[in-house]
């Protein structure tokens, strides 16, 4: 099969049966409409040109406390308080120790336009360390969005956490 298309561009097509059963009859169901609906892709250029990299941004997102007019610094700043936020919230989940379970959870998420946490994604050695990696970042609070020509962008973000007994 051929992707559908409209005006030249590819989309997705979803088909919508509407099935009516009649048990008098012989035939076990009997097609009564089908439906179809056309849904073009949504751009990825877009979406990129409103995303840009923490170490290529004009202005990085701010976190509270790090109001500095040095960029260098504000970026350091930044980091340096996400570390501190991510040891003061930091809970080695019990269920873990018992079972001696280690490893590092590598977590992305995305700063929004409006400063807003969003987007969290985790994987690593165990769903338990997922969780608990995911509760220390939604627990960050709202930020300064960053911008790029002046105007607020969505900032992606990501760190390892690692769980490690002692």
């Amino acid at each position: 099969m051929l992707p559908p298309t409209e005006d030249g561009i590819e989309g997705n097509t979803t088909f919508i049966l509407e099935l009516k059963i009649i048990p008098e009859e012989r035939a076990l169901f009997k097609v009564v409409d089908i439906k179809t609906r056309f849904e073009k892709p949504k751009t990825k250029e877009k979406e990129n040109a409103e995303t840009f990299e923490f170490n290529v941004i004009d202005k990085v997102p701010v976190f509270p406390g790090c109001e500095i007019e040095i960029e260098q610094q504000r970026k350091q700043c930044f980091q340096q308080r996400m570390m501190k936020h991510i040891m003061r919230n930091f809970r080695y989940p019990e269920f873990a120790q018992e079972k001696g379970i280690q490893g590092r959870v590598s977590v992305l998420f995305v700063i929004d336009k409006k400063g807003n946490i969003t987007g969290i994604k985790t994987r690593g050695s165990h769903p338990i360390m997922e969780l608990e990696a995911r509760r220390i970042i939604s627990k960050l609070p709202q930020m300064e969005p960053g911008e790029q020509g002046g105007k607020p962008v969505k900032v992606p973000f990501s760190l390892p956490i690692t769980f490690r007994l002692e």
